[in-house]
């Protein structure tokens, strides 16, 4: 009998906010804790890109998010679906096994709107994506979301919650047709970041309507509701059940509800959105011990990139450093932009209270389900994705295979990293002002540079073509040592362009990226930066 699955992912949950990862942490996330305690940590776990939209697709379809369409930034909430249409998801291989699939949550993989001319977007429909009234008819069937992706059922939201639409679907269909063009009641405003649509003192947020039933400190607890429904429901059936529950915090806007104000007593509302996420997931775990299947529930938490830059404000006003002992935040190639929590527990097959220091990857979640549910998938299938489930059981790395990762920051630069030593064919954090076309003008790009602390501390360290981290003595990357280690940087770079230009990373034939591509801009600095550090690849 094959188990039932929970995967919880945050939004820009750093891997310092769990207390069990952050001695210095100053709150205890007691519930996210309880899956260590029964469970494993996985200390040495990354997303395939330091922003959210890649980081969704690579975890759903178990293929590196640079193979697709989207080279840099993240989609919005008319953006056209980014997963392609023949695309299975984890989810389309858990209802080959037999599954219910459910997700509840932040899609942000792109819908297909129908417009009030009564084409779809993709059939040439134009819509006015920065009004109030963007031109779309909200009564419609939606396109490309979680149904059309092997989910039985969705409830949620199209994108983040700081993008329009503002709304809530059901399946594929709004469940109610936006009227306002406000948030009603109560949201936080931290560090001017409102989405309040009409204050022209505090407005920094984006315009689009608004469901009337929507108040944003009151949608995680409505996400609550539905899991819990959803596992009280299904999850003690005979058939297994699969809840994806992508949460919409402690991403901004930063907006606890009123009964987790001040809860962190650290006057900081983030860590009190931080301790309400914990709440959640405390029901989450009170839901699955209510079941008659807990013992053979496989609970997963992590998050899909690393916490947002006022972390750094945070750490010298409060002492509170939402990256732990890593650099960098979200956006970035450091550890801290894509490095994060991964917990897991199934008292059935896995001890408690385990550690382990396997490197792996979220793009690996789909090869390990499907070796957990005994489900075979073609080669042309997730294609980046190496089953770790014998380090799940037995803590053990002797067959596990991924030898490196790739990762890609939100400007679209690339790192490659093996056991001990990380490349980044880039200057500074990876990101970058010429590919910030998804991102400017908006709340985070008045900062120059992603890594604060670099810029006060005129930190020399990135300074160069390209960065080369011994990350087992230097694990918060002080120290470039690519000009002396020219022989280093030349085999992984070499290894960088063998897995782009193969299509795979795992075993097996060729396959091809988006339009059969393997060089844009981004890939073509990648070889000028490698040139102007003396190394030549024939790629």
């Amino acid at each position: 009998m094959n188990p039932n699955i929970i995967l919880i992912l945050c939004d820009d949950l750093g891997y310092g906010d769990v207390s069990s990862l952050n001695p210095n942490s100053k709150i205890n996330t007691t519930n996210i804790d309880q899956i260590f305690e029964n469970g494993i940590s996985f200390n040495d776990t990354h997303t395939s890109s330091a922003v959210c939209t890649p980081s969704r697709y690579s975890l759903l379809t178990g293929r590196y998010n640079f193979r697709s369409s989207l080279k840099s930034g993240v989609n919005w909430g008319y953006s056209q679906p980014l997963i392609e249409n023949e695309r299975p998801s984890v989810s389309h291989i858990l209802k080959t096994a037999g599954y219910f699939t459910a997700m509840v949550g932040k899609w942000h993989l792109g819908l297909d709107w129908k417009t009030t001319s009564g084409k779809y977007i993709s059939e040439g429909g134009i819509i006015n994506e920065t009004s109030i009234d963007p031109g779309i008819d909200f009564s419609a069937r939606i396109n490309g979301g979680p149904t059309d992706n092997g989910f039985d059922y969705f409830f949620g939201i199209p994108a983040s919650l700081d993008m329009a639409p503002y709304v809530y679907l059901e399946n594929d269909k709004l469940i109610s047709v936006p009227t306002n063009s406000d948030f009603e009641g109560y949201a936080a405003n931290i560090d001017g970041l409102s989405i309040t649509q009409h204050d022209r003192i505090q407005f920094e947020g984006r315009p689009g309507p608004v469901d009337n039933k929507m108040r944003p400190d009151q949608v995680l607890d409505n996400l609550s509701q539905k899991a819990v429904e959803i596992i009280d429901t299904k999850f003690s059936e005979e058939t297994p059940a699969f809840l994806y529950l992508a949460l919409t915090a402690p991403h901004t806007p930063v907006s606890p509800s009123k009964d987790f104000v001040g809860k962190s007593g650290t006057n900081d509302q983030y860590l009190d959105f931080v301790l309400e996420v914990d709440n959640l997931v405390g029901e989450v775990i009170n839901a699955v011990k209510r079941s008659t299947k807990h013992d053979d529930t496989l609970i997963i938490f992590t998050s899909d990139n690393g916490p947002e830059r006022f972390m750094h404000l945070r750490k010298k006003e409060i002492g509170h450093f939402s990256a732990a002992q890593f650099r960098g935040c979200k956006r970035d190639n450091w550890e801290g932009g894509h490095r994060v929590p991964f917990l897991v527990q199934w008292p059935k097959k896995i001890a408690p209270k385990q550690e382990s220091n396997a490197m792996i990857s979220l793009v690996d979640i789909f090869a390990t389900i499907a070796k957990i549910t005994d489900q075979k998938y073609p080669e042309t299938v997730a294609e980046d994705s190496y089953d770790f489930s014998s380090v799940l059981f037995n803590n053990s790395t002797n067959t596990f295979e991924r030898q490196y990762i790739i990762h890609h920051s939100a400007s679209g630069f690339f790192g490659i990293r093996d056991k001990n030593w990380k490349l980044l064919i880039h200057e500074g954090s990876g990101v970058k002002e010429e590919y910030k076309s998804t991102y400017s003008n908006e709340y985070g790009e008045k900062w120059t540079s992603s890594d604060y602390e670099s810029i006060l501390d005129n930190d020399m360290s990135t300074k160069g073509p390209i960065q080369l981290y011994h990350l087992s003595s230097d694990e918060h990357e002080d120290k470039n040592l690519f000009a002396e280690n020219p022989e280093i940087v030349k085999e992984l770079s070499t290894k960088f362009f063998e897995i782009l230009n193969n299509g795979r990373s795992t075993s097996g034939n060729k396959q091809s990226n988006y339009n059969n591509d393997s060089s844009w801009a981004q890939v073509d600095e990648t070889k000028d930066n490698l040139l102007k550090a003396g190394i030549h690849i024939n790629s």
